[in-house]
């Protein structure tokens, strides 16, 4: 099976209802609206903001975990997704480790 963007994407779009039931969670529990009833408002606002950026406001951890069991249904193997690669580094992480390890 090969992972394409159509893969994570059909696994952002079936957890839909999960990731915006967490994002009207944290949102309502950290910004409540301002007026009594507007609940209603603030929901509808929160679930076309996740529309309109499904990358940055999905449930992360749940796509992926998603993902991961589609992969592992296909090949009938389970395997270890996180893998350390070259290729993918961040300077900033990298030198925030080599001061804590090195």
């Amino acid at each position: 099976m090969e992972i394409t963007l159509s893969s994570y994407d059909k696994s952002t779009n079936e957890c839909r209802e999960l990731s915006v039931d967490r994002l009207i969670d944290h949102t309502m529990s950290n910004e409540p609206p301002p007026a009594k009833g507007a609940y209603s408002k603030r929901i509808k606002e929160l679930n076309e903001l996740y529309d309109t950026n499904k990358e940055r406001y999905r449930y992360g951890k749940k796509v992926f975990g998603r993902t991961c069991s589609k992969i592992q249904r296909k090949i009938k193997v389970n395997t270890n997704l996180f893998q350390e690669t070259e290729y993918i580094k961040s300077t900033l992480l990298t030198s925030i480790a080599d001061k804590l390890w090195h």
